[in-house]
C-alpha cells in the first residue's frame, strides 16, 4: 500500500493552488493597467480606482489563506497529524469568508462609483449611492455572521465540537453565493436606463452597453460557484468523515476565481485610454507589430510619416483656375459641455469614454470651395 493511500485527502489540491497563484496575478495586472490608464488620461486616481485596489488586496487574502493551509496541512494529501491538518483546513474555510465577501462587495461598489462618475444626473447618482450603501451593509452583515457562526468562535474549526453552530451554516453559504450572483446582475443592468436616454443611435447605445457588459463573466463565475456550493454542501452533510471538508475543494476553487474575475471584468471598460494615440499602449503594440511584419523599424516609421504628411498636406494637383479643393484639419479637442443625460458640466475626467469613437460625432475632413 502506497503512502498516499494511508493519508487523508487535503483541502488544497494542485489545481486550487494553481488557481490561487494565476488568477490573483491576472487581477493585479488588470488593476495596474487600470491605474496606468487613469494616470495617462487624468493624472490622478478616482475613488473607484482606490476601491478596486482594496478589492484586489482582499482577493490576495484568499490566496494567502490557501498557501497557509497547504503549508500546514499538506498539498493533495495531509501531512503529519491528520487532526492538526483538519483543524488547519477548517480554519482556512472559516477565514476565507472574510476576504471573499470583502473583495466581492468592494468590486461591486467600485463599478457603481464608476457609473456615478460617468452619469452625473441627480436621480442616477441617488440610485447609485443608495445601492452602494446596500452593498456595504450586505458585506458587513456577511462578515459579522461569518465571525459569529460558532459558539465559541474557535469551535468553527474544531472537528470534534458538538453542535457548535449558531445557525444553519449551509443555508447561509448558499444565500451568500446566491445574493452575490443577484447583485452582479443588478450592477450590470444599472446603466441601462441611463444609456437608453443618451442622444445617440441604437447601434451606438448597444456598443456602449457592450463595453459595460464586459463584466458578464463575473456573473458566470458567480453562478458556477453557487452551483458547486449547493452540490458540495449536500455531499459534505452526507459524509460523516472527519475530513468531510475535502468535498468543498471545488467550491473553494471557484471562490478564488470569482473575485479575481470580477476585478478583471471591472477594469476592462477603462482600457480605452490605452489604445490609440502616441505614447499609449496601443501605439507601442502597433509599432512593434509593424516592425515585426516589415522587418525594419525605419521602414515602418517612414511609412507612417509619409502617410501623415499626405493627410495634412494641401492637394493642389488637378486644380483649375477657378476652383480649388483643399483638406482642412478641424480641431476635435473642443467639445460640448452639455448633455441631456450627462449634465451641464461634463469633463473628460468624468467621462472616461468621451474620446471613444462611438461616443463622438467627429468631422475629419472638409471640402472648401474657393473662387480664384
Amino acid at each position: 500500500m502506497s503512502s498516499s493511500e494511508l493519508k487523508s485527502p487535503s483541502l488544497v489540491t494542485t489545481s486550487l493552488l494553481t488557481v490561487s497563484i494565476i488568477f490573483p496575478i491576472l487581477g493585479t495586472i488588470a488593476v495596474c493597467l487600470r491605474i496606468y490608464a487613469s494616470f495617462l488620461k487624468s493624472r490622478r486616481l478616482f475613488l473607484d480606482d482606490y476601491i478596486i485596489i482594496l478589492a484586489q488586496l482582499c482577493a490576495w487574502g484568499i490566496s494567502i489563506d490557501t498557501f497557509t493551509a497547504a503549508s500546514i496541512g499538506g498539498l493533495n494529501y495531509t501531512k503529519g497529524d491528520v487532526i492538526s491538518a483538519t483543524i488547519a483546513f477548517l480554519r482556512a474555510l472559516w477565514i476565507e469568508g472574510f476576504p471573499l465577501v470583502g473583495s466581492l462587495a468592494l468590486v461591486k461598489i467600485s463599478i457603481l462609483l464608476f457609473y456615478a462618475r460617468i452619469f452625473v444626473t441627480r436621480p442616477f447618482r441617488i440610485a447609485t449611492y443608495t445601492f452602494v450603501a446596500v452593498l456595504a451593509c450586505w458585506g458587513i452583515a456577511i462578515a459579522v455572521a461569518q465571525l459569529l457562526c460558532a459558539s465559541p468562535i474557535n469551535a468553527a474549526w474544531n472537528p470534534y465540537a458538538v453542535n457548535p453552530l449558531r445557525y444553519n451554516y449551509n443555508a447561509f453559504s448558499e444565500a451568500f453565493a446566491g445574493m452575490s450572483m443577484v447583485f452582479d446582475i443588478i450592477v450590470l443592468c444599472f446603466p441601462i436606463p441611463a444609456v437608453y436616454r443618451l442622444q445617440m443611435s441604437t447601434r451606438q447605445k448597444l456598443q456602449v452597453m457592450g463595453i459595460f457588459w464586459l463584466g458578464l463573466f463575473c456573473c458566470i463565475s458567480s453562478a458556477i460557484r453557487f452551483y458547486y456550493i449547493y452540490s458540495d454542501i449536500h455531499q459534505s452533510v452526507a459524509s460523516n468523515n472527519v475530513n468531510r471538508y475535502a468535498v468543498v475543494t471545488t467550491a473553494f476553487t471557484w471562490g478564488t476565481i470569482e473575485p479575481n474575475a470580477s476585478i478583471i471584468s471591472a477594469c476592462l471598460p477603462l482600457y480605452g485610454n490605452l489604445f490609440g494615440g502616441d505614447k499609449k499602449l496601443g501605439f507601442y503594440i502597433r509599432s512593434w507589430f509593424s516592425r515585426l511584419t516589415s522587418g525594419s523599424g525605419s521602414t515602418g516609421d517612414q511609412s507612417r510619416g509619409s502617410k501623415a504628411k499626405a493627410y495634412n498636406s494641401v492637394d493642389t494637383s488637378g486644380s483649375s483656375s477657378h476652383h480649388r479643393r483643399e483638406w482642412q484639419k478641424l480641431d476635435i479637442r473642443t467639445h460640448h459641455t452639455s448633455d441631456i443625460e450627462l449634465g451641464h458640466t461634463v469633463t473628460d475626467d468624468q467621462v472616461p469614454l468621451a474620446r471613444e469613437p462611438q461616443m463622438q460625432i467627429m468631422i475629419s475632413r472638409s471640402f472648401i470651395q474657393e473662387t480664384a
